[in-house]
C-alpha cells in the first residue's frame, strides 16, 4: 500500500510536468495561472511523499502544516483559473484579496502550528502494515481553515455547473461536461475525505488529480475534441458537396450536400474523368473552374477541387470538393454586361465597342472593313414632341433593325444618344439595305407631324491600327456634311473632308486674334446712279488679310463663321468700321454718302440690333439714313414676328432697311406683303441661272414695276456687262452695283476713285 501511494504521487508529479509543457506552448493570460497551479501540485505531491518517508514527529507536524498551506493556495489558483476559463462571472478583486489575505494569515499560523499546535496535533498509527500520521486535537482554527477550503471548492464547481447544465449551446455543454464531471468527483472525494477526518488523508491525491485534470482537459483533450467535432460538422454541414474515394477509387464518403448531386450523370462522368487523369498524371491536386452541371432541370456552376490524400508517401485516397459559384458567376456576368452593353438597346457601349472593333481588326488584318455611324436628324426635337418613352422606342427599334441587316461578322455599338456605329465587312455592306432600314424606321415612327430623317457616314478602314475613336469622328464628319440635305442618306469619307474640317477649325481658332490685330478689313463696293455715273454710296464687305497667308477668300471663312454663329463678332466689327468712316466723311462735308452693312440671321438671335445701331449713330454723331441695314430674304423667312418688330423700330428711328437677294427664296411675295422695308436689291444672277432668258426678263420687268408701285427703291447688283446695264436701265432701274463699275476695293482706294 505504501508503495502504491508513493507511485501514485510520483505519477501525479509526472502528469503535472507534462501539463506544464503543454501549457507553456500557449502564451495567453490564463496560461500563467495554469503554470502556477501545476507548480503547486508538484510541491504538494512532493510534500506528501516526504510525509511517507519521514519518522521525526516535529518534522511531520511541519510538513503537514506546509502541506495544508499548499492545498489552500492550490484551491485559490484553481478558482482563478476556472473563473477566467469559463467567463461565467467577472472577478471581484475584493473577494480575491480577502481570500489571499486570509491565506497568508492562515499559512503563517499553520507554520507556527509546526512548533505550537494552534490547528491540530499529530500522532502516529499503523494501518495496513504501514506507519501513518493522523491529525488529532483539532482546534477552532482548523475548522475555519476547512470552511475556507470548502468555499473555494464551491467556487471551483459553480462555474462548471452553470456552463454544463444551464447552457443551451451544445458545443459549450460538450466542452465543459467532461471537465465538470472529473473535477467535481475529485474535489468531492477530497472534501469528503477531509470532512470525515479519515485516518488516511488522501486530500493531496484528489486535489492534485483535480488540478491536473482541469489543466489537461482545458489545454489538450477538450480543444482536440472540439476541433474534431467542428471539423466533422463543417464537412458534414458544408454547403459544398464533398466526396472521398479510397485508393482503389471506391467512394467511401459523401456529406449532406453531396447526396443529391452525385446521382446525376454529369457528376459521375466527371468523377471518372478526373480520377483517371489524377492516376495517369500523378498530380497531387487538380481543379475545374466554373463547370456547368445540369441537375433537376437547372444548370448550376461549380468550382471543383480534386486532391490526392497521402499518409506520408502512401496514397490513401482522393477527395472532391464541389463549390457552388452559380450566384457569383451570374453576378459577375451581369456586372460585366452592365459595363460593356448599353442599357437601353442591349448593344455594346461606346467603350466596349471601341475595344471589340480594335480586336476584330487586329485578328483579321487582311479583311476590308467599313465603319458606319448613323444619326437621326433633329432627334432632340422628336423627344420633345413625342416624349422620352417614344424616343427610347425609336432607338431600340433602330438598333434591332441595324443588327438584322448587318449580322455576319459585324460589331454594333451605341456611341451617344441617337448615334449608332457598325463595323461591317466591306463585302457584306449594301447601301440598299441601309435604305431599307431608313424606310422601315419612317414607316414605323413617322407621321404627318414629323418624319424620321437618318443619315449615315461611311468610313472605309484603311489602317487597322488607327484608333477607333478617330474612325468614328471621320464618319461623323460625313454626317455633318450631308445632314442638311434631305435627299442624301449615305455619304462616304474622303481625305478632303478632314482637310476641310481642319481648315474650319483653324479659321475658328484664328478669328479672335484676327479681330484683335485688325486683320479683318472693310472693303467697299460702290453703288452708282447709271443715269449720271455718280457714286452715291457703297456696300461694306469684309475681307480677311492674313499677315502670312495674305487675302483669305470670303467664301472660305464666312460660311464657317455663319455655321458656328461667331459671325456676329465680325458683323459688329464691320458696323463699327462703317460708322467711323461715315463720321470721317461727315467731317469732310460728305454727309450725302451712305454705307450699307450686312446683318446675318444670327445677329437677330444673339444681338440687340436696335441697341447696337442706335448706339453707333449716337457715338459717331451720324445720320441713321447714312448707315443702311441690309438683310437677306432667307433671314426674313424665320421668326417673322420678332424680326418685323425689330425692323419697324429701326425704321422709326430713321434707318433704311434693304432686302438683299430678293427672289432667291420661296416667299418673296410674302416678304413684300408682311415686312416693312425701303429698298429691294435684285441680283442679276436671276437672269444668268436660267435657260429661259426672255421669260426671266419679263418676270423681272413685272417685279420692278410692282416694287415701284409699292414706293420702294431698287438696287440691281451683279451687273458686269454693258448689255446687262442697258437692260436694267431700260426697265427703269438706275441704281447699279457690280463689277461693271467696280469690284469691292479697300476704303482708301474707294476714296481715291470717288474723289
Amino acid at each position: 500500500m505504501h508503495l502504491f501511494l508513493s507511485i501514485s504521487l510520483i505519477a501525479l508529479i509526472l502528469f503535472a510536468g507534462w501539463n506544464l509543457h503543454s501549457v507553456h506552448i500557449h502564451k495567453d493570460d490564463i496560461s500563467i495561472h495554469a503554470l502556477f497551479m501545476m507548480v503547486i501540485v508538484i510541491v504538494t505531491c512532493a510534500l506528501q511523499l516526504l510525509l511517507f518517508h519521514t519518522a521525526s514527529l516535529p518534522l511531520i507536524r511541519f510538513l503537514m502544516s506546509f502541506y495544508s498551506v499548499c492545498l489552500y493556495f492550490l484551491l485559490i489558483t484553481m478558482v482563478i483559473f476556472i473563473q477566467k476559463y469559463t467567463q461565467v462571472f467577472d472577478e471581484v478583486p475584493a473577494v480575491r484579496r480577502a481570500f489571499s489575505i486570509f491565506g497568508c494569515i492562515d499559512g503563517a499560523l499553520l507554520i507556527i502550528n509546526a512548533f505550537y499546535p494552534l490547528y491540530f496535533d499529530v500522532e502516529p498509527l499503523t494501518m495496513w502494515g504501514m506507519r501513518i500520521y493522523k491529525t488529532v486535537n483539532l482546534r477552532p482554527l482548523f475548522y475555519i481553515h476547512m470552511t475556507a477550503c470548502m468555499l473555494l471548492v464551491c467556487l471551483v464547481i459553480y462555474p462548471l455547473v452553470k456552463r454544463t447544465i444551464f447552457s443551451f449551446d451544445r458545443f459549450t455543454r460538450e466542452k465543459f461536461s467532461i471537465i465538470f464531471l472529473t473535477t467535481t468527483l475529485s474535489l468531492l472525494a477530497a472534501s469528503i475525505n477531509n470532512l470525515s477526518h479519515s485516518d488516511l488523508d488522501l486530500g493531496a491525491y484528489f486535489y492534485s488529480l483535480a488540478a491536473n485534470l482541469i489543466c489537461y482537459l482545458s489545454y489538450s483533450y477538450v480543444p482536440h475534441l472540439v476541433r474534431n467535432q467542428a471539423r466533422n460538422l463543417i464537412v458534414t454541414e458544408s454547403a459544398s458537396a464533398i466526396y472521398v474515394f479510397d485508393h482503389e477509387l471506391v467512394q467511401i464518403y459523401r456529406n449532406k450536400s453531396g447526396e443529391w448531386l452525385e446521382c446525376h450523370a454529369d457528376v459521375q462522368e466527371l468523377f471518372h474523368k478526373a480520377l483517371s487523369e489524377m492516376v495517369r498524371s500523378g498530380r497531387n491536386d487538380m481543379s475545374y473552374q466554373e463547370t456547368p452541371i445540369v441537375a433537376d432541370g437547372s444548370t448550376s456552376i461549380y468550382n471543383i477541387v480534386i486532391r490526392r490524400l497521402l499518409a506520408g508517401k502512401e496514397i490513401v485516397g482522393y477527395s472532391f470538393e464541389f463549390h457552388n459559384v452559380t450566384e457569383e458567376v451570374y453576378a459577375r456576368r451581369e456586372a460585366l454586361y452592365q459595363m460593356t452593353h448599353d442599357q437601353l438597346t442591349g448593344i455594346y457601349s461606346q467603350t466596349y465597342f471601341f475595344q471589340t472593333v480594335q480586336k476584330e481588326l487586329r485578328e483579321h488584318p487582311d479583311t476590308d472593313y467599313l465603319l458606319i455611324v448613323s444619326d437621326i436628324y433633329g432627334f432632340k426635337f422628336y423627344n420633345e414632341l413625342f416624349g422620352r418613352e417614344m424616343g427610347d422606342n425609336v432607338l431600340k427599334r433602330e438598333s434591332a433593325i441595324l443588327r438584322s441587316i448587318y449580322r455576319p461578322g459585324s460589331v454594333y455599338g451605341r456611341l451617344a444618344d441617337d448615334e449608332f456605329a457598325i463595323l461591317a465587312r466591306k463585302q457584306n455592306f449594301k447601301e440598299e439595305l441601309f435604305d431599307q432600314c431608313i424606310a422601315q424606321m419612317r414607316q414605323e415612327f413617322g407621321n404627318s407631324q414629323y418624319k424620321i430623317y437618318m443619315n449615315a457616314g461611311v468610313y472605309p478602314v484603311t489602317d487597322h491600327n488607327e484608333p477607333v475613336s478617330n474612325m468614328c469622328d471621320k464618319a461623323k464628319l460625313v454626317i455633318e456634311q450631308i445632314k442638311h440635305d434631305y435627299s442624301v442618306v449615305l455619304g462616304y469619307y474622303s481625305p478632303q473632308l478632314s482637310e476641310n474640317t481642319r481648315r474650319k477649325r483653324w479659321i475658328l481658332d484664328e478669328m479672335d486674334s484676327a479681330l484683335c490685330s485688325h486683320q479683318f478689313v472693310m472693303f467697299l463696293q460702290p453703288q452708282v446712279d447709271a443715269s449720271t455715273g455718280k457714286w452715291l454710296g457703297a456696300e461694306a464687305l469684309v475681307r480677311w488679310i492674313h499677315p502670312e497667308l495674305g487675302m483669305i477668300s470670303p467664301g472660305d471663312f464666312i460660311p464657317v463663321l455663319e455655321e458656328s454663329a461667331v459671325i456676329t463678332k465680325v458683323d459688329a466689327y464691320i458696323w463699327e468700321q462703317a460708322a467711323q468712316k461715315l463720321s470721317a466723311w461727315k467731317q469732310r462735308g460728305r454727309e450725302d454718302l451712305y454705307i450699307s452693312v450686312n446683318v446675318s440671321g444670327h445677329d437677330f438671335y444673339h444681338v440687340d440690333l436696335y441697341q447696337a445701331f442706335t448706339s453707333l449713330v449716337e457715338k459717331y454723331q451720324i445720320s441713321p439714313r447714312s448707315l443702311k441695314i441690309e438683310i437677306t430674304e432667307t433671314v426674313l423667312s424665320r421668326s417673322k414676328e420678332q424680326q418685323n418688330d425689330t425692323l419697324s423700330r429701326l425704321r422709326s428711328y430713321g434707318f433704311i432697311i434693304e432686302i438683299d437677294d430678293f427672289g432667291s427664296g420661296y416667299s418673296s411675295l410674302n416678304s413684300l406683303k408682311d415686312i416693312e422695308m425701303d429698298v429691294i436689291k435684285i441680283d442679276m444672277g436671276f437672269l444668268s441661272q436660267t435657260g429661259h432668258i426672255e421669260r426671266s426678263k419679263m418676270i423681272l420687268n413685272d417685279i420692278v414695276r410692282m416694287i415701284k408701285d409699292l414706293h420702294m427703291g431698287i438696287i440691281v447688283e451683279g451687273v458686269e456687262t454693258r448689255e446687262q446695264l442697258d437692260f436694267v436701265t431700260s426697265i427703269g432701274c438706275n441704281l447699279i452695283q457690280g463689277y461693271y463699275y467696280s469690284k469691292p476695293v479697300p476704303v482708301d482706294e474707294f476714296e481715291q476713285k470717288f474723289s
